[in-house]
């Protein structure tokens, strides 16, 4: 499940409407910075959106299942049935 599809169904789940905007990172880090959140604070960020969440490790593998010996539960039926700020 993407980022954005488990705000979105997240949401769902709280009854509040949620959308999810995507934006340049440069933007972000614009916005960051009047907010007067620090240099070393956003380098850190800069390097979790252009190198750590750019979508290279999206393939998924049998892990979870293997771990728990079991199958893993449904992050969407998870996040639709979860009371509200107990997920």
């Amino acid at each position: 499940m993407t980022t954005s599809g488990i705000l979105v169904t997240g949401g769902t789940g709280t009854g509040r409407p949620v959308r999810f905007r995507s934006e340049p990172v440069e933007e972000h880090l614009a916005g960051l910075a009047a907010q007067g959140v620090p240099a070393e604070v956003r380098e850190v960020m800069r390097h979790l959106f252009t190198e750590v969440l750019d979508g290279r490790d999206t393939a998924t593998t049998d892990g979870a299942r293997r771990v728990l010996g079991r199958e893993p539960a449904d992050v969407a039926a998870h996040l639709r049935h979860a009371p509200a700020g107990r997920s």
